[in-house]
Order: C-alpha cells, then sequence, then structure tokens
C-alpha cells in the first residue's frame, strides 16, 4: 500500500509537470493563431490535452486520498487524520548480490515449511509409539509380608511378582501400523510439495524481481532522457513553425508514458521483494 501511494503522488507530480509545459504550448498556439501564423485547431488541440491531463490529475488526487484513508486504517489510525505524502521508496536489495541459490537456502525458515516438518516429525514419533506398542509388557513387582501369628507384628519375608503382557491380536496391529505408516506417508508428501511450491513461488518473485530492477535501470538510463530531449526539440520546433503541433503531443505523452511505466517498475520491485520476504520468513 506504501508503494502504491508512492506511485500515486509521483504520478500527480509528473502529470502536473508536463501540465506546465502544456500550459506553454498552448500559449505559443494562442499567439501564433493571433497572428495569423497557426490555425484554430492547434489551439483547440492543446487545450483538449490540457483538459485530459487535468482530468487524470483528479483521478490521481481521489486515488492518494484512498490511499491515504487505507493506510490510516493498516495503521489504526483515526478517519482523516492527517498523514504526509511517501517521498521515497525503500531500498531494494541488488538481485546480483543475493543470488537465487542463496535465497532458495534461506527458505528454511518459511513458517508453512516449519509446520510440515513439525508434522513429519510428530508422524514418525506416532509410528515409533505404535510400533513399540506390541511389544511383550513385562511388569516387575516386589513387596514385603508380615506374620500376624502374634501379638507383635513380625518380618515374614519378600514376594516378588513377575508377568509378562503378551499382544495377541495381530491383525489390529497391522491396522494400527498401516494406519500410522500411511499418516507418516501423507504428512512427507505434504511437506515435499509445501518444498516444491515454496521453491516455484521464490524463484518466480526473484526473477520478477531481477526483471524489473534491469527495466527500470534501461528507462532511467535510456528510455526517459531520450524522451525528454525529444520533447524538447519538438517544443522549440513549434515554436519556430518547424514541427506541427500532433508531434508535440505525442512526444509529451512519450515522457509521461516512460516515466509512469518506470514508476510502475518501481513499485513492481517493492511487491516482488515483500513476496521474497514473506516466503523466506524474513528480511532480504
Amino acid at each position: 500500500m506504501f508503494a502504491r501511494a508512492y506511485a500515486t503522488v509521483a504520478t500527480i507530480g509528473l502529470t502536473r509537470e508536463l501540465l506546465r509545459s502544456l500550459d506553454a504550448i498552448a500559449a505559443v498556439a494562442q499567439s501564433r493563431y493571433a497572428q495569423g501564423q497557426g490555425n484554430q485547431q492547434d489551439a483547440i488541440s492543446a487545450e483538449s490535452e490540457k483538459g485530459r491531463l487535468q482530468i487524470d490529475i483528479e483521478r490521481l488526487e481521489a486515488e492518494r486520498w484512498t490511499a491515504r484513508a487505507r493506510l490510516n486504517a493498516l495503521l489504526n489510525r483515526p478517519a482523516g487524520a492527517p498523514l504526509a505524502d511517501p517521498e521515497v521508496l525503500p531500498p531494494v536489495p541488488d538481485t546480483e548480490a543475493m543470488p537465487l541459490v542463496a535465497v532458495l537456502e534461506r527458505a528454511a525458515a518459511n513458517p508453512r515449511l516449519g509446520a510440515e516438518r513439525a508434522e513429519v516429525t510428530a508422524s514418525q514419533r506416532s509410528a515409533e509409539l505404535v510400533r513399540r506398542s506390541w511389544y511383550p509388557d513385562v511388569t516387575v513387582g516386589l513387596s514385603v509380608f508380615d506374620e500376624d501369628g502374634s501379638s507383635d507384628r513380625q518380618f515374614g519375608g519378600y514376594e516378588a511378582m513377575v508377568s509378562v503382557d503378551i499382544p495377541l491380536q495381530w491383525g489390529l496391529r497391522h491396522a494400527r501400523e498401516r494406519n500410522a505408516a500411511a499418516k507418516l506417508a501423507a504428512s512427507r508428501a505434504r511437506r515435499e510439495s509445501t518444498e516444491a511450491d515454496l521453491r516455484g513461488d521464490i524463484e518466480e518473485a526473484w526473477w520478477s524481481l531481477h526483471a524489473a530492477r534491469r527495466s527500470e535501470a534501461i528507462l532511467r538510463r535510456i528510455n526517459i532522457p531520450q524522451a525528454s530531449v525529444m520533447l524538447r526539440s519538438t517544443l522549440a520546433g513549434y515554436e519556430l513553425a518547424r514541427v506541427d503541433l500532433p508531434s508535440v503531443l505525442l512526444a509529451e505523452q512519450g515522457v509521461r508514458r516512460t516515466e509512469v511505466e518506470r514508476i510502475n517498475l518501481l513499485v513492481e520491485q517493492q511487491m516482488r521483494l515483500a513476496d521474497l520476504e514473506r516466503l523466506i520468513g524474513g528480511e532480504l
């Protein structure tokens, strides 16, 4: 939720920045039309694009307030309590510094897997108790008795007793052993299934995080700078009547699209990191 709130706030800032650029474009379009150098369609298109961005801002503001309400609810704070906007996201570990093999090794701390292992141990002990219950049960006893023939009680001697309880219900024995063995096999199968599912989930989350990090880096180093240069170039060209307005609006939309994509990839990293930490049962 925090990451989504950050994405909403960042997208609002980006859209407002583009709206300011579009204000300049609209002013140029109006000036050119007033001087007879442009056409009315350019001025209308620029105002229409401004209206679209303003609508997006209003929608994002609603999402921003919704995110605040949900964060207050999660933090058990009163409704409408003031809450600062997220400014930065928590750092995400580099996937190159935490190889997949090392992450898989840490999966032993997963609570669900721990419960499955405890169940296997309990089934093993239960099967062992069933097996031992069919050993002959030997009871040894020792007692002292007195002679009652006189007024004074006198020591009479010792009495020893040995009894052997031999189970004879062999059919019941085998049924109980089979039942205990079946329970043990089922618990082992569940543990193995949990381990396999856990490995698959961890690998999926790790590769998704790896891809999100690499994609965000490409956008940040290559696509976003190129889109920004294109927008500045088309703006300058439009002011000199060398570029038409649709080209400017297309460049503006390209900047916004790549910036929003980068923001979404940052949120994706946070989500995949949270998945990994949940699966391994601890922080990375």
